[in-house]
């Protein structure tokens, strides 16, 4: 309720209705003639509200979606940038702050007050292997913090049967790019958890969960050609390993190149052929046999993570 007029959610969710004194619209009906019955707020048919909220002459709504929508008196810039400063809004506005998801709003005489909490929106890489280890980058809106305030990330597994098991690893700030920077624990197999962050030394976190899969490090099997021609203009190559490649589509996965210890290293990009079989073009190198690893994350090769040895290939002379 605010002074004299009334905001209500349907049962359903589906539906406002207003009712009562109406001189700055605060009904939200696209007029200011108060009503002494319900009627529905046309705008918000359809939204999912999820919260409605008044004060004065001002009302809001929160939907399931995270938008928050106000309306009714606009003096003294109550109603943000969805209105124009001074002026009534006679109708649900929609108030745009990039992308944030908002759960709750407070209202008062004067002003308006919304809640977005923050969230991860984005893991780098989005998977790595049982082994761990794995430097993974998080992204999120509201995630403002610096160093030394207690940044947690957890890792979350659905183990099956309602069983849900949680680790914590401590998190650090990318300078570069304010990223919360965390590496992963090893696990005891290939499975997918859910990441997310606190900045309080884990008194809360968010609940993202975004998703990050574990994967059995590959262990190859061949690779052809194995016998590379002098010219290698346009060649591709097939690599393959048992029960074929985890997360084939990522479009992290890399082939490197080698000539040993030390030695000259080139990498290409690869991808899958939909049979569980990569596919790289054949870079250019000197003669001589050299061998063939691969990253599923950009980050680590399965010679580091325990797969088998990798498979060897052999350039030959001009």
């Amino acid at each position: 309720c605010g002074w004299g007029h009334v905001v209500a959610i349907t049962a359903d969710k589906e539906g406002v209705l207003s009712w009562g004194f109406n001189l700055h619209g605060q009904l939200g009906l696209g007029d200011t003639r108060s009503r002494a019955s319900p009627s529905p707020v046309p705008p918000l048919a359809g939204k999912g509200a999820s919260r409605v909220v008044c004060g004065g002459h001002v009302s809001s709504v929160v939907t399931s979606g995270g938008e928050v929508y106000v309306w009714g008196s606009g003096e003294r810039g109550r109603l943000g940038g969805a209105a124009q400063a001074g002026k009534d809004a006679l109708a649900p506005l929609l108030c745009h702050a990039k992308g944030q998801v908002f759960t709750q709003v407070a209202v008062s005489d004067d002003r308006v007050l919304a809640f977005a909490p923050a969230r991860v929106t984005g893991v780098h890489p989005d998977c790595g292997p049982t082994t761990g280890s794995t430097v993974i980058s998080i992204r999120g809106e509201g995630m403002h913090a610096v160093e030394g305030t207690g940044i947690k990330v957890r890792f979350t597994f659905d183990l099956g049967e309602g069983m849900v098991e949680s680790r914590t690893g401590r998190g650090s700030i990318d300078p570069d790019t304010g990223h919360v920077l965390c590496r992963t624990p090893p696990v005891s197999q290939a499975i997918e958890c859910g990441i997310d962050v606190s900045f309080d030394n884990g008194a809360t976190f968010t609940a993202s969960a975004l998703p990050y899969n574990y994967y059995t490090e590959p262990a190859l099997t061949g690779c052809s050609p194995s016998i590379v021609p002098a010219s290698t203009d346009g060649q591709k190559m097939a690599i393959t390993c048992e029960g074929g490649f985890p997360h084939p589509s990522s479009s992290l996965v890399k082939v490197v190149f080698s000539s040993g210890v030390g030695g000259e290293e080139v990498s290409v990009d690869a991808s899958s052929n939909g049979d569980g079989i990569l596919i790289c073009e054949i870079p250019p190198m000197p003669p001589g046999d050299r061998r063939v690893v691969v990253s599923l994350n950009a980050q680590q090769f399965g010679d580091e993570g325990g797969g088998g040895g990798p498979p060897a290939v052999f350039y030959e002379m001009p």
